[in-house]
């Protein structure tokens, strides 16, 4: 079973942890944010992205003994445990009438906190009398303006069976939002935020279990609420205050970590994906061209990365193949050609493993009726079920994953769902847990997926290589973290109202939420587009594996790489610094702006997209040329057309066709 307070070691592109120590309190920083506990068991303050989040400290709010709980400043503080250039661990303390709050904070380099919420009898043996706290919640409160948008997961369940459907994300509701427990939810904006995290709602007593967890708007603020408690908790009811029978602690464990997670990689856009089902890219005829290969196709197009999905082990996700010889020709073909080749690998022990009679008990997913999740179908005949990271088969995973890359040269992995902590209740390696009833709920092991995902990265990055997450609707940062990027969609790839009208069904906060990762630091591409990629465009999406038949695919290519966009600011439509206005009303665009030294004029790359899904529109796009240094002239250029773009003083307008787009560069003339 997973440690929650593990020991880490720190892997780059973070630096070092820093902390400083003074009589206002502690200050724990990592890369792009600074978490500072003033002289409070909990966070006072969270910067992040470059302002700060919080509109008032994290706060345990209640009731005890009829009154409401108050805290006194006097005698509370946090203490510097330990420290290191990956973990610092504090510890705090607090009371308030009749009780004490203790806390454990483990915050890793990566920015992911880990807490221990304890709270315990505070009076001596002389007060006899039974504690009554009848209402304990936790409030995060969040500057409005940096809680714009949210996005948990799952959707509903385990997490096991998708939603056709992008309800889990979009932009915070004027009246707000109840939810039942969710093991992660995230409120944040377009660049940052804040996630929530916690494996179980072992200890909630909520009075209505579908408002366990509440956003509430109150005015300049947006309140995250947790219910912990809405009656009087169990081991404590009727409890005595005596030596003999004092009621113990009621622990609470969550955590928290502030977005972005780590730097924008600037050489993204130069990156082109082919995927193929197996190793066979040399014998396989290509679909769209039979009279070449797939591996004479991948040429043509200019492909530097390919990846071998299912296909190369017959086994699913064992990381044997009965052609070894023939695996390792291949990757040693791509090598030979400039390519880098990532090996698919996912979450499930298969039937046809020979360790399944041994182990399949012990590592499974069970649900509470103790049914394993799963069961998919594989060629040759298998089924193939979701395993537990938090079991021996996620330490087996990652030694399987790790020998494979070794002994066939693979750079790098492309990972289907290892980063989600699906819900599990198999008691037998340590998930689930059991309320005052008996019943059986899930655990999320949200700390084991990340030690899976963490010890993969720290054996993948150093070497250069890759790691491509596929996940579907589960951004759990303090999993997806180690992931140099990640794909979603795929639960909406397959309804066609998804790719014809993202508009209306997908939603512009739910992909500005979910599907684009600027708000999380990690790079992402959209599966649900198919040919029509105007939608990931305009929100800074160039799709890697582009479709093989969009007629555009080469010029977007050779257009990004050759503007540079990775060392230009991308100017989302929704961004009050864009400097370009478009109508009508389905009509976005959003721009690569790189600005010179002093007051020289800029280059822009502007993206202009239709996303309506059935009406073709007369764009009108005006540029700010004066906020650009183009007041002196400019040219535009269509570079997909490869034609002029008449202007007048910035003004530009062209017909777009449903779900159509332009590019177009502008620079002085």
């Amino acid at each position: 079973m997973s440690d929650w307070a593990g020991q880490v070691a720190r892997i780059h592109p973070w630096p070092p942890m820093r902390v400083h120590q003074g009589d206002a309190g502690i200050d724990v920083s990592v890369w792009g944010r600074t978490y500072r506990f003033g002289n409070r068991p909990l966070p006072t303050s969270i910067e992040s992205a470059g302002r700060e989040i919080l509109a008032g400290p994290v706060r345990l709010v209640g009731e005890l003994d009829g009154e409401l709980i108050e805290w006194a400043d006097q005698g509370a503080g946090v203490m510097l445990h330990s420290h290191n250039d990956a973990q610092t661990v504090l510890v705090g303390y607090q009371r308030c009438q009749r009780l004490v709050l203790n806390t454990a904070v483990w915050i890793d380099f990566d920015g992911a906190m880990f807490v221990d919420v304890k709270v315990l009898p505070g009076e001596g043996v002389e007060d006899e009398s039974p504690l009554v706290v009848p209402r304990l919640h936790l409030e995060i409160p969040l500057r409005a303006e940096a809680a714009t948008l949210f996005h948990y997961w799952p959707h509903r369940g385990q997490g096991i069976l998708l939603d056709h459907s992008a309800d889990n994300s979009g932009g915070i509701p004027a009246e707000g939002m109840a939810l039942p427990f969710k093991p992660f939810v995230w409120l944040g904006w377009e660049e940052g935020g804040l996630g929530w995290f916690a494996e179980s709602a072992k200890g909630w007593q909520p009075a209505d279990a579908d408002r366990a967890i509440e956003v509430e708007r109150d005015g300049d603020t947006v309140v995250l609420r947790l219910r912990l408690l809405d009656s009087e908790p169990a081991a404590w009811k009727d409890q005595p205050l005596t030596w003999a029978r004092r009621p113990g602690p009621l622990l609470f464990r969550m955590g928290l970590q502030a977005t972005p997670v780590k730097p924008w990689p600037a050489d993204l856009h130069k990156q082109r994906v082919a995927f193929h089902g197996s190793h066979h890219i040399a014998q396989s005829r290509d679909r769209h061209q039979p009279d070449k290969t797939v591996f004479d196709r991948m040429l043509e197009d200019g492909i530097n990365t390919v990846i071998f999905h299912e296909g190369w082990q017959p086994i699913q996700n064992y990381g044997f193949s009965d052609e070894p010889d023939k695996v390792r020709e291949a990757v040693d073909l791509c090598h030979d050609n400039g390519m880098k080749v990532l090996a698919y690998y996912g979450y499930e022990l298969a039937s046809l493993a020979p360790e399944w009679g041994d182990v399949a008990d012990d590592v499974l997913v069970l649900n509470p009726d103790g049914v394993p999740a799963g069961g998919w179908r594989r060629h040759p005949h298998q089924r193939d079920y979701v395993s537990c990271t938090n079991s021996i088969w996620g330490d087996e995973l990652v030694r399987r994953i790790i020998e494979s890359m070794a002994t066939f040269g693979f750079d790098g992995l492309y990972l289907d769902q290892t980063n989600v902590p699906f819900g599990c209740c198999n008691e037998r390696h340590g998930c689930g847990w059991r309320d005052a009833a008996g019943q059986l709920h899930p655990t999320y092991p949200i700390r084991a997926a990340r030690t899976v995902m963490r010890r993969l990265y720290d054996y993948i990055h150093p070497r250069g290589g890759w790691i491509e997450l596929h996940q579907s609707s589960c951004c759990v940062t303090p999993t997806l973290t180690f992931a140099h990027s990640y794909y979603d969609g795929e639960h909406l790839h397959w309804e066609e109202k998804f790719r014809n009208d993202p508009l209306n069904t997908v939603g512009l906060a739910a992909f500005r939420a979910e599907f684009m990762g600027w708000n999380f630091g990690i790079p992402a591409d959209y599966m649900a587009s198919g040919e029509k990629q105007a939608f990931p465009l305009v929100h800074g999406l160039l799709n890697r594996p582009l479709p093989t038949k969009a007629e555009t695919r080469h010029r977007l290519w050779e257009a990004f790489e050759t503007f540079d966009v990775g060392s230009a600011e991308f100017l989302g439509y929704w961004r009050s610094e864009l400097p370009v206005s478009a109508a009508p009303e389905t009509v976005k665009a959003s721009a690569y702006v790189r600005r010179t030294r002093g007051d020289g004029p800029a280059e822009m790359l502007m993206v202009v997209a239709n996303l309506s899904g059935d009406q073709p529109v007369d764009a009108q796009v005006t540029v700010d040329l004066a906020a650009l240094g183009l007041d002196g002239g400019a040219s535009a250029h269509d570079v997909i057309a490869d034609k002029a773009v008449p202007t007048d003083d910035g003004r530009m307008g062209f017909e777009l066709d449903p779900l159509d787009f332009r590019v177009i560069r502008l620079a002085a003339t």
